[in-house]
């Protein structure tokens, strides 16, 4: 059984474990559900340096493989709705706002109808809001975010 004065060393989702049996220190990862051995050393100074630094490349690996997202509110983008009139969303698709609400009291306050051709050639409107940075969605990219004014 690990006990936890057993763990050495520590760093991120890898560890070292002094294992007594074997006489040798285990640099263990995390897994979903348990941890699993990536590799062994001596049990002296040289084989505990060793583990430490594998232990260190691993999480340093492991770090450079998750691409860090930078989170930007919707409040601190730039406001590309600042009238009405027509707009390019992210699909090529024309959106028409036609009111802008007071911000207090809507976070999404851009008022407006989606345009597109339906199936038999006519126009078709779909009511809809956005923010003014052109999102559509809180969380996620859209078909229909506004990118740009249309140019006239």
């Amino acid at each position: 059984m690990i006990k936890v004065k057993d763990i050495v060393y520590e760093n991120g989702a890898s560890w070292v474990l002094r294992s007594g049996k074997e006489s040798c220190y285990f640099v263990m990862v995390n897994g979903v559900s348990l941890a699993k051995s990536d590799s062994a050393y001596p049990l002296d100074e040289d084989g505990l340096s060793i583990a430490k630094a594998r232990c260190d490349w691993l999480a340093k690996r492991e770090a450079e493989r998750q691409p860090t997202k930078k989170v930007v509110l919707l409040d601190d983008r730039h406001v590309i709705i600042d009238a009405p009139g027509r707009y390019i969303a992210r699909n090529g698709r024309v959106v028409e706002i036609f009111r802008i609400d007071d911000p207090k009291k809507s976070t999404f306050n851009c008022k407006g109808l989606r345009l597109r051709k339906g199936l038999n050639g006519k126009v078709e409107r779909k009511y809809d809001i956005w923010h003014p940075s052109g999102a559509r969605l809180a969380i996620s990219e859209s078909p229909w975010d506004v990118i740009t004014k249309e140019k006239s």
